[in-house]
């Protein structure tokens, strides 16, 4: 008795994933056209080769320019003496540090930060953002400023910057 091969009907396996690319583009688009932003267009497509799927890689759409204003950052803040506390959360609980910027046209002409950390390991991050971080501030346009870590005390510095956006606030003409 001989056997005939029979043929069998394999599945693509490429299927699959080429359905899971065009729903991603699909969804992309969609989300962007509810946002009011074009759809990203595709920068690049190259042929997966396991499966011989097209992917297609997207550029971002930019976001849109801001109007520029015609007065100058220099302009739009006015000559003083600014102060505030800036507020955080270290893993000990609340902390503070008090954060004072003198103005003229614009830019910082000093600066002093007083820390109020009691736990020990606070007091010693808030002081080591305290002897470094002048040099980050004065002589700068406050309207460009804004600090990343200082001295390893990241949390101090988000303390700061919070702080400085208050002083950005009061200043404003």
């Amino acid at each position: 008795m001989s056997q005939e091969a029979t043929p069998v009907s394999a599945k693509p396996t490429w299927v699959p994933k080429a359905v899971g690319v065009v729903v991603v583009l699909i969804v992309g688009a969609v989300v962007a056209m509810t946002q009011g932003k074009k759809a990203p267009e595709p920068i690049a497509v190259a042929n997966d080769t396991n499966t011989d799927v097209a992917v297609a890689e997207t550029k971002p759409t930019p976001a849109p320019a801001q109007a520029m204003t015609s007065k100058s950052a220099a302009s739009t803040y006015k000559d003083g003496i600014y102060s505030t506390m800036g507020n955080y959360t270290a893993p000990s609980g609340a902390e503070s540090i008090d954060v004072t910027l003198t103005l003229k046209d614009g830019v910082v002409e000093a600066a002093s930060v007083k820390a109020n950390a009691e736990n020990p390991i606070s007091k010693k991050f808030q002081d080591g953002f305290v002897a470094s971080y002048k040099s980050l501030v004065v002589g700068k346009k406050i309207a460009d400023l804004s600090l990343s870590k200082v001295s390893g005390a990241s949390l101090t510095t988000d303390g700061f910057n919070e702080a400085l956006e208050e002083l950005k606030t009061q200043a404003t003409v």
